[in-house]
């Protein structure tokens, strides 16, 4: 399952109980919709999010075949039909009122033993960390800001950008003026 779920994570940018909150009726011919988060609904400036399957110029953004994809896992692995795209092998959602993720949690810490174990893989890592990996990815921090769904791009630099910004020295202003006489 995390096969098919990292790699929609990583192109979303979007947390856990978003990804995993996707039901096959927010996938529409022309890209994916995200709901609300839980915890933010109240607010009455939160919007739900959408995702293009293609820019402005028509190129596919990829995360059509990223769907693809899952859904063939999901057709190859689940035996029963759901209206989840990702869901346990009942056909349960992983995210449980409130936005509550606990099981994949579990799965989670098996697959990272697992990889610890038989790859060259050294040390553990979060899903946190696949945050701060599509933010610092993209090229500039607003982009980051807006793949998370951040209105302050102070809140996506200081948690999530790992990489810094290219400054180039005759790109900067001087913070202080001479006085030349």
């Amino acid at each position: 399952m995390l096969k098919a779920y990292v790699p929609v994570k990583l192109a979303t940018g979007k947390g856990q109980s978003l990804v995993l909150g996707v039901k096959l009726t927010d996938i529409t011919e022309s890209g994916l919709k995200f709901p609300k988060r839980a915890k933010i609904k109240k607010r009455v400036n939160a919007k739900a999010s959408f995702m293009p399957f293609h820019d402005k110029q028509g190129n596919s953004t990829g995360l059509q075949e990223l769907i693809d994809d899952v859904m063939t896992w999901w057709t190859k692995h689940l035996k029963i039909s759901s209206i989840w795209l990702f869901c346990t092998s009942t056909g349960k959602p992983y995210v449980k009122a409130g936005g509550k993720t606990s099981g994949i949690k579990s799965i989670w810490q098996r697959a990272m033993r697992k990889a610890l174990d038989k790859t060259k893989l050294d040390n553990k890592f979060t899903e946190h960390h696949l945050y701060s990996k599509t933010a610092s990815d993209v090229d500039t921090v607003e982009e980051a800001a807006r793949l998370r769904g951040h209105t302050n791009t102070k809140i996506t630099q200081q948690n999530y950008r790992v990489k810094p910004d290219i400054d180039l020295p005759f790109n900067r202003k001087p913070k202080i003026q001479w006085d030349k006489s």
